[in-house]
């Protein structure tokens, strides 16, 4: 963990009651070691320059808040930051280290991920949908630049977004649905999938030899000539 926060001179805090907030809308340059953020409302707070190391965010409100260039790390002695349960809506996570986070049943309409790395990360049953009527449903999540390598998909439903320059090599995603997505430059070489759903998405651009034609759902996916070949050749019929 050290190289993680070599160059890291904020103060420690070790009780969200030490920070003395009051009216004060930005945190910057603190390391949160073992606090408790459940249950909080954080509303609209944003977070600077901040490690945050065997921390807990079970069911906290961070919606419209921002976490500019902050640590997420694990340590053996502490638990990884767990986003359980959790209101990320209107979210951004922008230049962070995310390694080993739980993002399991977080609500995140609208969530943003940039340039993060999120290795190793569970993604179990989030939420990026939101009902705005009885006829208006909508999905919303930003995902950008980031390093997604062995991370788990488990009960995700994402349809008709853009997902650009993510590597998903080495992710499981079971009963995953990325119907109608725009994949930008994105490599996809999962590990495992299964019932796996691509209907109508655009891969033409993104690097998809890990994909399986048998078993994966891609009927109506947009893809180049080259990318043909490879996954006719994966089914074993011979292009003479």
């Amino acid at each position: 963990m050290t190289h993680y926060l070599e160059s890291f001179d904020g103060i420690e805090i070790h009780s969200f009651r030490d920070v003395g907030l009051g009216g004060k809308q930005v945190i910057e340059k603190m390391y949160f070691s073992s606090v408790s953020f459940d249950w909080g409302d954080f509303e609209s707070i944003e977070f600077r320059n901040c490690a945050f190391i065997g921390c807990t965010f079970r069911e906290s409100n961070f919606q419209g808040s921002v976490f500019t260039s902050c640590i997420f790390y694990e340590r053996n002695e502490y638990r990884n930051c767990e986003f359980v349960e959790t209101n990320l809506e209107g979210v951004s996570f922008v230049d962070s280290d995310m390694t080993a986070v739980n993002f399991r049943q977080i609500e995140g309409f609208g969530i943003e991920f940039k340039n993060c790395s999120l290795q190793n990360s569970n993604f179990y049953r989030p939420d990026f949908s939101k009902s705005f009527s009885r006829s208006i449903f909508k999905t919303s999540l930003v995902m950008q630049g980031c390093d997604c390598k062995g991370a788990e998909f488990e009960e995700v439903h994402i349809d008709n977004i853009k997902l650009i320059k993510n590597d998903f090599t080495a992710c499981s995603f079971k009963n995953v649905s990325l119907e109608g997505c725009d994949f930008v430059e994105c490599q996809f070489k999962p590990s495992a999938s299964t019932n796996l759903s691509l209907h109508r998405s655009d891969l033409r651009s993104s690097d998809i030899s890990g994909l399986n034609p048998s078993t994966d759902r891609m009927q109506g996916v947009l893809i180049n000539e080259s990318q043909a070949l490879s996954l006719v050749e994966y089914l074993g019929v011979i292009v003479a």
